[in-house]
């Protein structure tokens, strides 16, 4: 970018644009704090984990029972499920149908949306990500 500013500041600049535009300064894994200003002008993303961290993690997004045995399918083709990072984000009532196709357990972190959806989402991992993502650490 050729700028002398660091990554913080050019995320708050990021920000007056939208939460997206802070966040997509950076690859891998970030977490957007909000900040208390009005203005935004204290709010910010920071990099939890760089994009080279994990060359075999899938991030699946999956809101359907049908949808997920397809996934499923999809990911026996691309990766062995068993030896490689996955985390699944899909709602609460998925959970016992996640075991049974990929072997994934709950993790703590419990993503929020803006809409009132009857179902809770959750995070499902084949691996502990620990504090290293924020909270994701698998249940217990």
């Amino acid at each position: 970018m050729n700028v002398s500013e660091d990554e913080s500041q050019l995320s708050t600049i990021a920000r007056q644009g939208s939460g997206s535009a802070c966040r997509s300064l950076f690859g891998g894994f970030v977490k957007w704090i909000m900040g208390k200003e009005d203005d935004g002008s204290d709010s910010l993303a920071v990099q939890l984990v760089d994009e080279k961290l994990w060359e075999d993690l899938f991030i699946i997004i999956v809101v359907s029972k049908e949808c997920l045995e397809k996934v499923t399918q999809t990911i026996s083709f691309l990766a062995q499920p068993r030896e490689s990072h996955l985390l699944l984000l899909t709602g609460e009532v998925q959970r016992d149908r996640v075991a049974e196709l990929l072997g994934l357990r709950a993790c703590n972190f419990r993503p929020r949306h803006s809409s009132k959806l009857g179902n809770e989402f959750r995070v499902f991992t084949n691996y502990d990500p620990g504090e290293r993502l924020g909270g994701c650490e698998q249940e217990q």
